[in-house]
């Protein structure tokens, strides 16, 4: 690995050889602190008379995943894709939590410390990288704790005698505590968050009984010291804190890391908030189209005038085909629909809407899974709605039973659906060109960006539609 800096440095920079033996000693005391964060570390180097840099080292977590599928030693960045780099190595300031983009277009905030040689020339940048979307695995929590406690245990007397290379490079508070449960380090990010709920004083001067956020932890330390991890909420903070015990020389020492999860927690709350009111939304909806059925068969009931009844009752199963779309969104709120699954619930309806004469057409669908959004079902379900009607009226005139077989193939980027018939076929081309397949026609090719065919024999009808889902 080191061998792959020095390389790097005389292919790409104007480094000499003192200046990339430091950033070998610079690299050789990362491993304690990508174990420590749970982050990925690099160093970077300036390419001269440019605003690139080249990535010399890197540094994975051992104890949790990293950001990078492959090895990015060598690879060229700009100031469009890390601002932060560029601008700390051609001013030697630092630059906290910026956002960047890694070479697989992961967003990421970057924290950028300079790193000087012995003169004070900046040789080199130590960049820092977080998962802007990254979320808790709660599963691997306690395997994280075991794997901590012994990577500390080797690193801890390292970090008690240079804490301030953590300084620069640990988003979350670190508080280490001596046997007799005083502090004996406090990061910057520890000192601000303890200020912000409240604590005057300076946190070193405070012991460890008075620093825990919640005595029920300060017991639970006393009695196990195998170390834990917990969430506790106080005020407008919600906090995860992972405790570490340690026995170094004979001496007992504890690590606290707190991590501000407050953001995350409240954008977790809202989307609950939302989803609830969405689904209650469909709810009502749902309901509203039901009432609005049931009062048009009632009214189809009352009346003699067949053409009438035709009319409301194909109303209503439009209706029904709508609401039965609202019905799983109220299920389940935000997620994509199993088209699937509700043209098995229009198939039932339709049935029953239907006319005696072919109450022995049985109606099968089979294929793919196709998830897609409300707008694209709602588009769906009407379609399918005119073409079953459409085969149950015209297509079985002479027969008292018979199948119709919905095919659905999901070709990733497109949906292909494919309704066939046993029964006698259209025989009339006024069929074809009748209102309810126009609209078909209009439905797919407009709002569903697909496209529709419709075969027609003495044996049967194959009527296949195309919608695009990607």
């Amino acid at each position: 690995m080191f061998f792959i800096l020095r390389e790097l440095c005389k292919k790409y920079t104007d480094l000499d050889d003192s200046d990339i033996a430091e950033l070998e000693d610079y690299a050789k005391k990362l491993s304690v602190f990508a174990e420590f964060t749970d982050t990925d570390l690099f160093i970077d180097c300036l390419i001269p008379n440019s605003d690139y840099a080249v990535v010399v080292y890197q540094q994975r977590p051992v104890d949790s995943p990293t950001l990078f599928k492959n090895s990015v030693l060598g690879v060229i960045v700009g100031r469009e894709t890390e601002p932060a780099v560029i601008r700390t190595l051609k001013t030697g300031i630092t630059s906290k939590k910026l956002k960047a983009f890694t070479q697989d277009k992961k967003s990421v905030y970057e924290t950028v410390a300079p790193i000087p040689n012995s003169t004070g020339k900046i040789i080199g940048v130590l960049v820092s990288e977080h998962d802007v979307t990254k979320q808790v695995n709660k599963n691997k929590q306690i395997k994280l704790l075991e794997q901590t406690q012994k990577k500390l245990r080797d690193n801890l007397e390292y970090l008690k005698n240079n804490p301030e290379i953590l300084t620069e490079h640990i988003n979350q508070s670190v508080i280490i505590f001596d046997h007799n449960g005083q502090v004996v380090y406090a990061n910057p990010e520890a000192r601000t968050l303890y200020k912000n709920l409240g604590y005057i004083e300076n946190i070193q001067k405070i012991h460890m009984k008075n620093l825990i956020l919640n005595k029920n932890h300060y017991c639970q330390l006393n009695e196990d010291r195998n170390g834990f991890e917990n969430e506790i909420s106080i005020g407008d903070f919600t906090l995860k804190i992972r405790y570490v015990c340690l026995n170094i020389a004979g001496n007992n020492c504890t690590v606290m890391i707190i991590t501000d999860i407050s953001e995350m927690r409240n954008k977790e709350k809202e989307l609950i908030l939302k989803s609830v009111a969405v689904k209650e939304i469909h709810h009502r909806v749902k309901n509203n189209l039901q009432t609005i059925a049931s009062i048009l068969s009632m009214q189809a009931r009352r009346i003699d005038d067949s053409n009438m009844k035709k009319i409301l009752n194909e109303n209503v199963s439009y209706i029904d085909s709508i609401a039965a779309v609202h019905e799983i969104l109220a299920e389940q709120g935000f997620e994509d629909i199993d088209i699937k699954q509700l043209i098995q619930k229009l198939s039932s309806a339709i049935l029953n809407y239907s006319s005696s004469d072919t109450r022995n057409i049985k109606i099968a669908t089979t294929g793919d899974t196709v998830l897609v959004n409300a707008d694209t079902a709602s588009s769906v379900m009407l379609v399918i709605n005119e073409l079953l009607s459409n085969s149950l009226e015209h297509g079985f005139r002479t027969k008292k039973s018979g199948n119709i077989n919905i095919r659905i193939s999901n070709e990733e980027v497109f949906a292909i659906f494919t309704i066939t018939d046993d029964g006698d076929g259209f025989q009339q081309k006024t069929n074809f060109e009748s209102l309810g397949l126009n609209i078909v026609k209009a439905i797919v090719k407009d709002k569903l960006n697909g496209k529709i065919r419709i075969h027609s024999s003495k044996s049967g009808t194959v009527t296949e539609f195309s919608i695009k889902i990607k």
